[in-house]
């Protein structure tokens, strides 16, 4: 019994009240139990052993458990409700800890227990057809021209930056399942066409949402091609995420705005593409 699934509010006397036991009694046998060890104390939650997927590793079984147990009660209301809404099936390969490249079956939700265990893994449900390419060759070592990436340096806009990440962090959360990750998305599609609109509105550059169909955030697809429409040179990709998420993957509803990495993955690209369309 974890006394964080206890409610405060639930007085000795009340609870003695209800077990048809004296307090005396009643506290006597609270004292026991709590006494006793975590690992001791699991029989007696229930609710822990509910969430607990029959396919789930035995190895890691006794440390999901004691996780559980030291979740606060919101968490843990939370964490339920999230297995119960996604509940689709998905076949998940661990990457590292005790049993690596061990696969088993997961809902959807249920893989927020690997997530409050800090274990890595990959979803593997829908397999990526094989695809052949020849190996791409590297150069053994990088030059860059000053003077070629002087200019690019001078497009580089501090207070631009500041601006930029102050909205993009004001979102809530980010993460691709809330309303605010789509609303997040959205801001950051706006402003693309607004650096179209502003630095070469005659560019040919296209915008195109990829909608998911899982989730409500899309993927934002730019394209810029040349005016002589020369398809014989190489095609340059650029891409960045911008999802974010509170640690606990469960409590998406929970205010979760980094701009650490995620938002620093952002913005460098802005200033490439606003050379490219000037």
């Amino acid at each position: 019994m974890s006394s964080s699934l206890l409610s405060p509010s639930l007085s000795c006397h009340t609870l003695s009240k209800m077990l048809l036991l004296s307090p005396t009694i009643l506290l006597s046998l609270l004292s026991t139990v709590l006494a006793l060890p975590q690992a001791a104390q699991l029989p007696f939650s229930s609710p822990l052993s509910s969430l607990v997927p029959s396919d789930f590793p035995a190895s890691l079984s006794s440390q999901l458990h004691t996780a559980l147990s030291q979740l606060p009660l919101d968490h843990f209301s939370q964490l339920k409700e999230h297995i119960s809404t996604y509940d689709e099936p998905r076949i998940v390969t661990i990457r590292d800890g005790i049993i690596p490249g061990v696969s088993f079956t997961l809902t959807e939700g249920s893989k927020s227990l690997l997530t409050l265990l800090g274990i890595r893994y990959v979803d593997v449900t829908d397999p990526l057809p094989p695809v052949s390419f020849s190996s791409p060759s590297y150069p053994s070592h990088l030059s860059h021209n000053l003077s070629s990436l002087s200019p690019l340096f001078k497009q580089i806009s501090i207070p631009s930056m500041k601006s930029f990440l102050s909205s993009f962090t004001s979102f809530r959360t980010r993460y691709y399942r809330s309303q605010t990750g789509r609303e997040s998305q959205l801001f950051l599609l706006n402003h693309l066409k607004e650096l179209h609109h502003e630095l070469n509105p005659s560019a040919r550059v296209s915008f195109r949402e990829f909608k998911h169909s899982n989730w409500e955030q899309r993927t934002v697809i730019v394209r810029w091609e040349p005016k002589n429409s020369n398809y014989s040179k190489e095609v340059v990709m650029l891409s960045a995420h911008q999802v974010t998420v509170h640690p606990l993957l469960f409590v998406h509803f929970c205010r979760s705005h980094f701009c650490d990495v995620i938002g620093f993955d952002q913005f460098p690209s802005f200033p490439s593409r606003s050379r490219c369309r000037r």
